[in-house]
């Protein structure tokens, strides 16, 4: 199916006569193209970053600093100026994050420098004109590609900028999520420029609606974060529709579980975290993160609590009976509890006669990576719960298993004590980061 006949199938199917007039006015509800200033376009673009950065714009005003970076464009002169000034101004702006500070800095500096290059060439200069596209992919680094169709767009720029509406089709034709990629908006301007329908735009604008950016209190959203795939009426046809039973969840990434699940698109969690969702996410900077990120609180606190589930949801309860046949039966059990401390923690895990759990106890917490684990301590809990065996466990809060001269010491000093009470020591287990090391496996005992 042609994007065109995509088009007139979803006119066809959900643009229906008794909303059509509701949807018509909002979409004719456009910024006017008018000549803007460069002063007033650097202003703009101030706004959009703090737009992007969700930085409140009524708590910065407050601030002295804040009016004078509006002011920076009339202070430099941009046919000859030192980067050093606009960093310097935006230095001062000490409750803005700094890696905020530096992108908001490279951006303002492209701005200028676009400025006397474009302006040399012409004396009228529009830069909302997609002749300077170049230029605003510096502006705007690359990576906020979306964003900087909307910036385009609010100056007056005949572009389409909807990542809803690009969504929307890419599921129904292509049966699987589209990545935020830079080109991903040209291809959209592209398919929507191409069309040979001469309400597009209105077509696009009801798309957007369909997927959840602009909401009217009779249409419900269709196909949002999380699509509505069972009650829409294009599903017959759509692609996405036709392979979700075959989208398995453990073949999503983790940026696509937390996208579904917190419904928020995952480039921008990506860019709150500071973290690859595709890849593994580091716990430990995320709970740095919640400490110094005050305006995203309540999503690192959603977080931290859904890793908490998690790691309550792995670690294995264990009843009175059950039996430990190997090594990694014990790794399988602590592993979620013990990856993320930060301290070594010595656990004692004591079974009976027949080689049956009966309980573990936490013997001692370190202080950072040294534990110590006294014989008198274990094995007076040894012996409080009638163990016929034990089993050592502690882990390495550096996430490397290899075990220390000091754990190959008093690993021996154990089972010698041991021998004498009468309750053998059957392994002593070291975790890691994703690993661990037996001391039974390794033939350190």
């Amino acid at each position: 199916m042609s994007f065109t006949e995509f088009c007139l199938y979803f006119q066809k199917n959900w643009m229906i006569p008794q909303v059509s007039f509701e949807v018509q006015q909002l979409s004719n509800l456009r910024v006017d193209s008018y000549p803007y200033s460069n002063q007033q376009i650097f202003e703009l673009l101030i706004e959009t970053w703090f737009e992007i950065f969700s930085l409140p714009l009524q708590f910065s005003t407050k601030h002295q600093e804040y009016f004078l970076l509006f002011q920076l464009l009339e202070r430099v002169d941009p046919h000859y100026f030192s980067h050093r000034e606009v960093e310097a101004q935006i230095h001062t702006l000490s409750w803005i994050e700094e890696q905020k500070r530096e992108i908001l800095s490279k951006s303002l500096i492209q701005f200028i420098h676009g400025i006397r290059k474009y302006q040399e060439i012409s004396s009228t200069l529009d830069l909302s004109v997609t002749r300077y596209h170049e230029f605003w992919s510096e502006v705007f680094l690359h990576e906020y590609a979306w964003e900087k169709i909307d910036f385009l767009i609010q100056l007056g720029a005949n572009l389409y900028g909807s990542w809803e509406a690009f969504r929307v089709w890419y599921r129904f034709s292509e049966g699987r999520e589209p990545l935020v990629t830079e080109n991903s908006p040209e291809q959209w301007n592209q398919l929507c420029q191409q069309s040979s329908l001469k309400d597009q735009r209105y077509i696009e604008f009801c798309l957007q609606i369909f997927g959840g950016q602009t909401q009217i209190h009779s249409l419900p959203e269709q196909c949002g974060i999380i699509p509505n795939c069972n009650s829409c009426a294009m599903k017959r046809s759509c692609k996405y529709y036709s392979l979700l039973p075959a989208m398995k969840i453990k073949e999503k990434s983790i940026g696509e579980l937390l996208e579904t699940v917190l419904e928020i698109p995952r480039i921008q969690l990506e860019r709150k975290l500071k973290m690859n969702l595709l890849q593994e996410i580091d716990f430990d900077q995320l709970e740095q993160l919640s400490k110094t990120e005050k305006n995203d609180l309540p999503l690192f606190r959603k977080l931290i609590y859904l890793f908490e589930i998690c790691r309550r949801y792995n670690e294995k309860s264990l009843s009175f009976g059950v039996i430990f046949r190997s090594s990694s039966d014990i790794y399988e059990h602590f592993r979620f509890q013990l990856r993320n401390e930060k301290q070594e923690l010595f656990i004692l895990v004591i079974l009976n006669n027949k080689n049956q759990y009966i309980e573990d106890v936490v013997i001692t917490k370190g202080i950072l990576n040294k534990s110590l684990a006294h014989p008198r301590e274990i094995f007076g809990k040894a012996i409080e719960y009638r163990a016929a065996s034990i089993i050592c466990v502690h882990n390495h809060p550096s996430g490397n298993p290899q075990a220390s001269p000091e754990d190959v010491k008093v690993t021996k000093r154990l089972i010698e004590v041991g021998k004498i009470v009468g309750i053998p020591v059957l392994d002593h287990v070291i975790i890691g980061k994703d690993c661990y090391l037996s001391f039974i496996d390794e033939g350190l005992m």
